[in-house]
């Protein structure tokens, strides 16, 4: 009786974290088809919007890695991500490594609500800084202009991705260069109409943080009954 106590807990803790889990990936799915229902679909674009280069409606930039020789390029208090650090997620902030000052001139330091794209290694990772950084070079982000919203972007470019990874061009590795991305078609609607969009998924980004902190919460409390119990 006693064992079978045990695992009714312990039951009862997973059931909760897959629920919870399940319940992120139905958010996931809800803010894709609201982009789908506000706007079509960016491939067959039914609804007509027009096209144009990426580049004519924001800027573009790349980046380099420091000499890694020189200490004194390491260990400062200037964000430098690579795409290693990304993964799934819509917003990212403070890096794992950081450059000085002194490293970050010869960089462009992008400002806060830039979208993060990966280029190579691997392509295709995408979020929108939260705080300013540099990149190094397996990075061609994007600073929205003032006709395109950035969390509508980050939308756009995840549910294209197929398209952009397909732009590879590499031998030893696949890597898409800064003019294929100033290159790449998008059709931007009506800026009110996307910041609309960027209000909902907003909201579902609300509730995903409460759920990912429950789930936390959850995961902590089922570590701490295994650890009474068999410990």
């Amino acid at each position: 009786p006693e064992q079978e106590k045990i695992v009714a807990e312990l039951d009862c803790l997973s059931y909760i974290i897959e629920k919870k889990k399940q319940q992120l990936k139905e958010y996931d799915t809800l803010a894709q088809s609201i982009f789908y229902e506000m706007f079509g679909n960016p491939i067959d674009n039914e609804k007509g919007w027009e096209r144009e280069r990426l580049g004519n409606i924001g800027e573009i930039i790349a980046g380099s890695t420091p000499s890694t020789t020189d200490e004194t390029n390491w260990g400062g208090n200037v964000n430098w991500v690579t795409p290693a650090e990304l993964d799934v997620q819509l917003y990212y902030g403070e890096t794992i490594r950081k450059i000085t000052e002194k490293a970050s001139k010869s960089l462009i330091l992008m400002p806060i609500g830039t979208v993060l794209l990966s280029s190579r290694a691997p392509i295709g990772k995408i979020a929108i800084t939260t705080v300013p950084m540099c990149c190094n070079q397996g990075f061609k982000n994007i600073v929205c202009g003032n006709r395109v919203n950035n969390i509508f972007l980050y939308y756009y470019l995840m549910l294209t991705m197929d398209d952009i990874k397909a732009l590879g061009r590499g031998a030893t590795f696949k890597e898409v260069s800064k003019k294929s991305i100033c290159d790449y078609k998008i059709f931007a609607p009506p800026v009110s109409l996307q910041q609309e969009f960027a209000s909902k998924i907003e909201a579902i980004e609300k509730q995903k943080e409460l759920i990912k902190q429950s789930i936390a919460e959850t995961e902590t409390l089922f570590n701490s009954r295994m650890e009474f119990y068999f410990n």
